[in-house]
């Protein structure tokens, strides 16, 4: 597995959310992470828990993108942007794949590009972190790929976006996916928060860089609370419906109601 260079940094954050993962404490943790006070729209606030950068550049990206108040309730994570008000994550990235066997609606760069739809640009600990500001809590996740069980967690609907033919398009993630079994696109679900694997302090998603599975992976931040996601021979990339490879996209990940 690749790990990066500052996973000892990245664990230090991890370590202040962990011991609030649950409950109105959730909220507050943020807080002190990524705010220590007060700022106004524009600035930029730096998260305290993260060391200053080294005097030589890293060999990896580092993960101490600033964490920007664009407005009222509504920041920025690196490349991940947050809309309290709304509940609502956007991202952007690109088609990665038309066509072929996937197990994952997403991956970021150097993740497994070779069965994933889609490419984000985010760095994984940013997207958690965003998820987790919105309110979100993770639940169980699974324990090893293909695992029966089904992952919990707050629910999530998963929009993509294009412009095709000059036109905006917008569609429901689930329709990039193709169930072989039944002929049709992947059944309409809400995706479930079960938020990455920690193991011995290392959070997984940004190791293996794994976002949204279609097939059941612990490393992932979202999975598919569907039976499918156990089987890694069902879901097909829906050529009909996917753009080029290449294709500048749009992601939007909005919360559910209970």
């Amino acid at each position: 597995m690749r790990v990066l260079d500052d996973c000892t940094d990245q664990r230090k954050s991890l370590s202040v959310l962990r011991r609030f993962r649950r409950g109105g404490s959730l909220l507050f943790a943020l807080t002190l992470l990524l705010f220590p006070a007060a700022s106004a729209p524009g600035e930029e606030v730096q998260p305290p828990v993260m060391p200053a950068p080294p005097a030589e550049p890293p060999k990896e990206e580092s993960l101490e993108s600033p964490v920007v108040r664009l407005s009222e309730g509504v920041f920025r994570i690196g490349n991940v942007t947050v809309d309290q008000n709304i509940r609502q994550v956007r991202v952007r990235g690109v088609v990665n794949m038309q066509r072929g066997l996937v197990e994952y609606l997403a991956v970021a760069d150097r993740g497994k590009l070779h069965e994933s739809v889609l490419r984000l640009d985010l760095e994984p600990f940013h997207l958690q972190l965003g998820l987790l500001l919105m309110g979100l809590n993770y639940g169980r996740n699974l324990k090893y790929q293909g695992d029966p069980g089904v992952p919990e967690g707050d629910r999530v609907a998963i929009w993509v976006e294009w412009t095709e033919d000059g036109k905006k398009k917008r569609v429901r993630g689930e329709e990039l996916v193709f169930n072989q079994e039944t002929g049709k696109p992947m059944r309409r679900t809400d995706w479930v928060f079960s938020g990455s694997l920690e193991v011995e302090g290392t959070f997984l998603a940004q190791v293996e860089r794994s976002l949204i599975a279609t097939y059941h992976d612990p490393a992932s931040i979202i999975d598919n609370p569907l039976p499918e996601g156990a089987d890694d021979l069902i879901l097909y990339a829906n050529e009909k419906m996917i753009p080029p490879a290449g294709t500048p996209i749009a992601l939007t990940i909005q919360a559910v109601k209970p």
